[in-house]
Formats: C-alpha cells, sequence, structure tokens
C-alpha cells in the first residue's frame, strides 16, 4: 500500500507516480469494457484498439 500526500502528489510527474505505486512490480491491468471486469492483457486485438480509443480523463 502507498501513501503520497496530496501536496506531494501534485508535484509528481507520470512516470514518477507510475514508479511510485507500482515500485518495479508487475502490474495487471483490469477494466470493464464490455460490461464486465477483464484483464486486459487478456483483450482480443479489436477490444486492445477500443480500449487504447477510449477517453481518458486527467487525474
Amino acid at each position: 500500500l502507498t501513501h503520497v500526500s496530496k501536496d506531494k502528489l501534485a508535484s509528481m510527474t507520470v512516470p514518477m507516480l507510475e514508479g511510485w505505486t507500482t515500485q518495479g512490480k508487475d502490474v495487471k491491468h483490469i477494466t470493464r469494457v464490455t460490461g464486465y471486469f477483464s484483464y486486459t492483457n487478456q483483450f482480443n486485438p479489436g477490444k486492445q484498439a477500443e480500449l487504447r480509443d477510449r477517453y481518458r480523463s486527467s487525474v
């Protein structure tokens, strides 16, 4: 579990935040594209393209 203060979080870049939260560990991504949760590495090429094309909001 990683704890980051609001001030520290505001000063971090995305690569810094990724390194801080994953701590070098292999992280599996889960999303709900088709109405249920699934690991993204199991998506077929069409679903992977749909995931890449989705709108992403900034943090």
